[in-house]
């Protein structure tokens, strides 16, 4: 049923393409099933429509088959018979008068032969960058026969499809006509022209121009292929002056740089053309889905914090940001974003120059970056002595209030200190003494049974025994705010 509300139901002719289209794709007619339905727009004779007002028919230029409503309340394209299945009603603006533009033409003289056969194919040889040629809706990879009756013309639009690689000007592609008859077998009649939509000014040379989609961004340097957040501490804000080098790769870059084709450039700017609105770092809060979320990040120059020009911070498709090998480098200001987690990505936006219309853009993976300013502190601790039990047979242990770095060696310190009756220092350490782990948040020891007897730990515990834990740090690299030091005596609390 139709939905008012539906923008899935909602269509536009464009009269000079003579499509039908919903958003960015095109209603096209299916030459072998024989149904209809939306795909990508290629300018071919099957999304070519138009409408005769007498018989209210709807064609396209590929056949004379006419769309059809089918008892399953589905389109299709069918013969013509006059059916009220195949009459419709199309909006007042729609100017859907039938026309012909094709890009290319077959034309046979009638006087020679009643019924003429030709061929048309591509010469492979000068297909060098794997591009898909297009005719009738289908890939021209094998030559296709084509029959002409009496004084029969037929037309067939041929479209390009761009091929894996990078390039964007391409050399002409040549295709050829030739005479596919019995009489002709030995020696058959060919011509040939070339495919070619731009031509130099300069030097008259003739390409295969594609419009360059939106840059194809990647992350660089420290961002690249990420499988951990990068965590970011108060030191690190502290040295950097709160400027976080944000590095990308342009893919495209053997083509164009990102200025080459950036509004920012006037000279970059061509009517039709796709040109770079930006190139921008955006983050959020980890968890956030809601799209209105992201937030530009400020990116600056250089790390003095300057301002471009113009009182305007600087993206990555401005002049000089980028190098000879594709890379542009920019500073992120984080003076201004509060600790947590946040995903982060770059993407690129374009505009057609021509109607100011905001064509795909690009966004890079996402990844994972951790703020922390805040230290570790003490959350919890039992350092206590056991009053019944032998005190090697229990686990001791510093909690903090967050994940700590345990990676080995450690880059912290626990001493056990106790002075004897002597006067004389008594200090155990890791593997020395005693048994050290690191897990999460925690630091946790044993004392080493072999090491301590019952005899040898009764003159340790006779001493003032304190336990000392320094130079914690968080994953983020900030240090514990204080020492920690407590006595390990059965009243310990």
């Amino acid at each position: 049923t139709c939905q008012l509300d539906d923008s899935n139901q909602v269509f536009g002719y464009y009269s000079t393409e003579q499509e039908i289209k919903i958003g960015e794709m095109c209603l096209e007619y299916h030459t072998s099933s024989k149904n209809v339905y939306i795909n990508e727009c290629y300018g071919i004779s099957n999304q070519r429509w138009y409408y005769n007002s007498e018989t209210k028919e709807i064609k396209t230029q590929h056949d004379e088959n006419c769309l059809d409503k089918a008892g399953t309340n589905n389109l299709k394209m069918y013969r013509c018979h006059g059916g009220n299945n195949q009459k419709f009603e199309i909006p007042s603006g729609w100017d859907m008068t039938q026309t012909t533009n094709p890009s290319f033409e077959m034309i046979r003289d009638a006087s020679e032969r009643s019924t003429t056969f030709l061929e048309l194919g591509v010469k492979l040889r000068t297909n060098n960058d794997d591009l898909t040629i297009m005719a009738n809706g289908e890939p021209l990879v094998s030559d296709q026969v084509y029959t002409l009756r009496g004084n029969d013309d037929i037309s067939t639009t041929i479209a390009i499809v761009k091929g894996p690689g990078h390039r964007l000007k391409i050399p002409p592609v040549t295709l050829f006509l030739r005479s596919h008859c019995s009489t002709d077998s030995h020696n058959p009649i060919e011509v040939s022209s070339d495919l070619w939509n731009w031509e130099s000014q300069d030097s008259g040379e003739r390409f295969i121009k594609f419009t360059p989609t939106c840059p194809t961004i990647a992350w660089a340097g420290a961002m690249m292929n990420r499988q951990y957040p990068l965590t970011i501490g108060a030191d690190d804000l502290l040295y950097t002056n709160f400027l976080l080098e944000v590095s990308i790769f342009n893919q495209g870059f053997m083509e164009s740089t990102l200025f080459d084709r950036s509004i920012h450039n006037p000279e970059a700017v061509r009517a039709g053309e796709a040109n770079i609105q930006d190139i921008l770092l955006l983050y959020r809060r980890v968890g956030a889905s809601e799209t209105s979320s992201w937030k530009n990040g400020i990116l600056h120059f250089n790390k003095t914090r300057s301002l471009f020009s113009d009182s305007q911070y600087v993206d990555f498709s401005m002049k000089n940001v980028e190098d000879e090998f594709g890379y542009a480098t920019l500073f992120w200001d984080l003076q201004n974003v509060s600790d947590g987690s946040f995903e982060v990505k770059v993407i690129s936006r374009c505009i057609l120059s021509s109607t100011s219309t905001m064509v795909k853009g690009f966004s890079s993976d996402v990844i994972e970056i951790i703020v922390d300013r805040v230290p570790p502190k003490v959350y919890f601790s039992d350092v206590t002595l056991p009053s019944s039990a032998h005190p090697t047979s229990k686990e001791y242990f510093i909690q903090f209030t967050e994940d700590i770095n345990c990676r080995r060696p450690f880059l912290f310190n626990i001493l056990i200190r106790g002075l004897d009756n002597e006067s004389d220092l008594t200090e155990l350490k890791d593997d020395d003494g005693i048994h050290v782990i690191c897990v999460d948040q925690s630091v946790k020891f044993r004392f080493d049974r072999e090491t301590y007897d019952q005899q040898n730990l009764d003159m340790l515990l006779k001493s003032n025994i304190q336990v000392h834990l320094y130079g914690v740090q968080d994953l983020a690299g900030n240090f514990q705010s204080s020492n920690f030091s407590m006595p390990m005596s059965m009243n310990a609390q």
